[in-house]
């Protein structure tokens, strides 16, 4: 049994990125509690293999794959039993319809009384009957046939959720709402722990991002001519959905914690208690982070870093765009791109093929993943090209090595650059900000900072006053260790 059980979606242990080390960080330095690590995927063969070696702390890891089952020799209720489990079942819907959220516990309290196969649910009369008490009351104008596709593929996921048992933890913390954030509240149920939630980026927000461009929901109108107004009904009905979760998560949650004031308030937008939310940025490892770059080359070279996954929410293909803009006026600028991109092989590909169709075999390098602690300080500028993001490290990382960076206006990329505070404003900026998707805007910050070598070197340095006073690491770790201390005892 571990101290804390710490539920997360599609992240550590088995991919890179900023909330991956982050958690990594955490459980690493918080080495006198002990964790329960249960990360859902997908599938199972997402979890092909470890990205990080596991802490000693680590006391047990399970992969929960959401989408997958295997009941083919179990047996179903018989229809006595089936018609009284799910007679309980439509009396605790009854209460999501108005938001009393204890209708999840009478939900839970159906399913280990009665144990059913996923068949009793897909494959059965009163099964059929949930599809349509569900269509009735939250199917908004959907057709019933794209409606009832769409719930199948729904439902598999939930029912693995409520199905998992729950390690006997002292204390459940959830990385995300989401599935994440469900599956830590049925924890809190079955075991009655408390339950703490951190949210790096707003799960809902980026749920709701992907959905509005999701090709794989199915929308009867997308070949109209006429503009939609509003949003699809299927996936109208997915937000819902998520949004639905986000709130029963806020709710079963003790402590609401983020990273930065933004992402606090639209908690609250969506449904979060003010009075138990915190804001705890994040850190960075100042002793880690110590090789300084010595000065700006100047040009006519100059070397321009992106630090992250190549993955669409990374925006890459602006940056290409914005690239061959800088190029066409500084032909001796390379654009090096340090991360993973086997998470979506399709968007690297397309990433691989615009470069060339722009030109740029020359001037930019996909490098792959590995370490960075030495790769900011061979760097002009770094370069963020989100369309979201929390508080992205790589900003952190390349100023506290006296690096300038040009972000999109994302998280609290505005904090981070131009001050946090009065006093931190008069600090001066450490790098630039511009809009989302403007590749022209981007490409002109980064030529600025470029062909400005002044300018370069004092928000270099600006970068590094700015994270030696508002973001070590040993802040984060100091309250984490108290928080948990709170609910371990």
């Amino acid at each position: 049994m571990g101290d804390v059980c710490m539920i997360l979606e599609g992240t550590y242990p088995y991919v890179t990125g900023g909330v991956s080390a982050w958690v990594h960080d955490l459980i690493t330095n918080l080495n006198d509690i002990s964790f329960d690590i249960v990360t859902i995927v997908p599938s199972i063969h997402y979890a092909k293999e470890l990205k990080y070696k596991m802490p000693p702390n680590i006391v047990s890891l399970k992969c929960l794959p959401m989408n997958e089952f295997d009941e083919k020799n179990r047996p179903r209720l018989n229809i006595f039993t089936r018609k009284k489990f799910f007679k309980e079942l439509f009396e605790a819907f009854e209460g999501f319809e108005t938001e009393d959220y204890s209708a999840l516990g009478r939900v839970i309290a159906a399913f280990n009384k009665y144990s059913p196969a996923i068949g009793d649910i897909l494959n059965t009369h009163d099964g059929w009957r949930v599809f349509e008490f569900i269509y009735k009351k939250f199917g908004t104008g959907a057709p019933f046939i794209d409606f009832f596709w769409t719930l199948r593929f729904i439902i598999i996921p939930l029912f693995n959720l409520i199905k998992t048992k729950p390690p006997d933890s002292k204390c459940i913390h959830t990385i995300s709402t989401g599935y994440a954030g469900l599956l830590a509240a049925i924890f809190k149920i079955q075991l009655n722990r408390s339950m703490l939630l951190t949210e790096h980026g707003i799960y809902t927000n980026e749920r709701l991002l992907e959905i509005i461009d999701a090709r794989w929901i199915y929308d009867q109108n997308s070949d109209a001519v006429e503009v939609l107004k509003e949003l699809p009904p299927l996936k109208k009905f997915w937000i819902n959905l998520f949004v639905a979760i986000g709130k029963l998560t806020y709710h079963y949650s003790e402590e609401i914690i983020t990273l930065y004031r933004g992402n606090q308030l639209l908690q609250v937008k969506l449904g979060a208690d003010s009075k138990r939310c915190k804001v705890i940025p994040n850190g960075i490892d100042t002793a880690k982070f110590n090789m300084r770059r010595e000065s700006a080359s100047g040009g006519p070279e100059y070397k321009v870093g992106f630090v992250g996954r190549v993955v669409p929410i990374k925006d890459v293909k602006t940056l290409l765009y914005a690239a061959r803009f800088v190029v066409d006026k500084l032909p001796g600028a390379k654009f090096l791109i340090k991360g993973p991109y086997d998470e979506d092989l399709v968007y690297y590909e397309e990433c691989r093929t615009l470069t060339s169709i722009l030109g740029l075999q020359e001037n930019v390098f996909f490098l792959g993943p590995g370490t960075v602690h030495d790769f900011y300080k061979e760097l002009d500028v770094v370069v963020l090209s989100s369309v979201s993001e929390a508080q992205p490290l790589a900003v952190l990382e390349g100023n506290v090595c006296c690096v300038p960076a040009v972000s999109t206006e994302v998280g609290c990329v505005v904090e981070l650059l131009y001050g946090i505070d009065e006093e931190d404003v008069k600090l001066g900026p450490s790098g630039i900000v511009v809009p989302i998707k403007s590749p022209v805007e981007l490409g002109e910050a980064i030529i600025k900072i470029l062909s400005d070598r002044e300018l370069n070197m004092k928000m270099g340095e600006t970068g590094l006053k700015r994270v030696m006073t508002y973001y070590k690491k040993d802040d984060l770790k100091t309250k984490y260790h108290d928080i948990y201390s709170n609910y371990i005892k």
